[in-house]
């Protein structure tokens, strides 16, 4: 609804936070974003191909666009994650100049104060408002400090 039509190399689609309880299981066969995947509690266990990424509480996961991937519960009973969903005209090219076009798990001890900066894109895109545009293009969103 945002009209961007170019303007911007790459720019927040969705923010999804989840908080999955006992079984469950989750298959993606090519998605068209890149993903930006932080635990907050639990684990999960992610399967690409013959590769597989079991990512726990303080970690984060960049999915790059294109790949197909499954995941499902880890050892714990729940667990809880933020998603930034990326979209952009160039993704592939702009991610690879960035070094963003493989899997990459990192751990973080920033991991709520990022989510808490996810939350406030999730609710800039919500607004589904052009008047929001600059606030998402702003480097320090709104009670953020400017961590990403």
């Amino acid at each position: 609804m945002i009209p961007v039509s170019g303007a911007f190399p790459f720019y927040p689609y969705c923010m999804e936070e989840e908080v999955r309880l006992r079984d469950y299981w989750f298959m993606e066969n090519f998605t068209r974003f890149w993903l930006a995947i932080i635990a907050l509690e639990g684990d999960i266990l992610f399967h690409f191909g013959n590769k597989d990424i079991r990512l726990s509480a303080g970690e984060i996961l960049f999915i790059p666009k294109n790949t197909g991937y499954s995941f499902e519960n880890g050892e714990s009973e729940s667990s809880h994650k933020v998603v930034l969903e990326v979209i952009g005209q160039n993704l592939n090219s702009d991610l690879e100049t960035l070094g963003l076009n493989r899997l990459i798990s990192v751990r973080s001890d920033r991991c709520e104060v990022l989510a808490d900066q996810i939350r406030a894109i999730g609710d800039l895109i919500h607004l589904q408002q052009p008047s929001a545009v600059p606030e998402l293009r702003r480097p320090n969103l709104p009670h953020t400090g400017g961590v990403l």
